[in-house]
């Protein structure tokens, strides 16, 4: 019996195939029943047609694994596809968040500097005045410190004046004790000589 396969096959299939056909050929050489068990005939076993065969010896392991292998390529292919599709809407959502916020930061900051303006204008006011106060306080704190000056000047002539005063005092005490002793000798001396 000679099996005729018109089909290209990979290495691993013709040996398959070898292995399968030479284990037939032991058998029927041995004498042994080849047709696939008792009551199975031959033309029962080999009822499929020549392509359905051939069908069936194309999806071997290595066209399983390499068609699994595609599939699961198109599928990450595809995932990736449509997570960056869900990340492109994600991202696209936060940048007009993001400008809607800007917007609506700037028309706030436009609102907080017009008011920001009018208080450092107020405060520029009430500083200027405050200066002015300043000025004025201070011009009074050197007319008053010049009038410390000026009294403290006549406060040690006077103390000067004083202390000249004192020993002109105390000099003419000196003198008038001088005087007195003087005149208490006189007086004693003149009053003896009246008696």
């Amino acid at each position: 019996m000679v099996l005729r396969c018109d089909i290209p096959l990979t290495i691993n299939e013709k040996s398959t195939l070898q292995i399968i056909a030479g284990r037939v050929v032991k058998a029927a050489s041995e004498g042994r029943d080849t047709t696939g068990g008792p009551g199975m005939t031959q033309k029962r076993r080999w009822a499929l047609s020549e392509d359905a065969r051939a069908r069936l010896t194309l999806w071997n392991l290595n066209t399983v694994v390499g068609l699994l292998s595609v599939l699961g390529s198109v599928g990450a292919l595809l995932a990736i596809v449509f997570g960056w599709g869900g990340q492109f809407n994600e991202n696209r959502r936060n940048f007009a968040e993001i400008a809607e916020w800007r917007a609506d930061w700037q028309d706030q900051s436009k609102d907080r500097r017009g008011e920001i303006e009018r208080q450092f204008g107020a405060i520029g006011s009430r500083d200027s005045a405050q200066d002015d106060a300043l000025r004025k306080n201070s011009e009074l704190s050197n007319q008053n410190a010049f009038r410390i000056a000026g009294l403290e000047a006549r406060g040690e002539r006077l103390e000067r004046s004083l202390d000249d005063l004192a020993k002109q005092l105390n000099e003419q005490s000196g003198d008038l004790k001088v005087i007195k002793e003087i005149l208490t000798r006189l007086e004693a001396g003149q009053k003896p000589r009246d008696k």
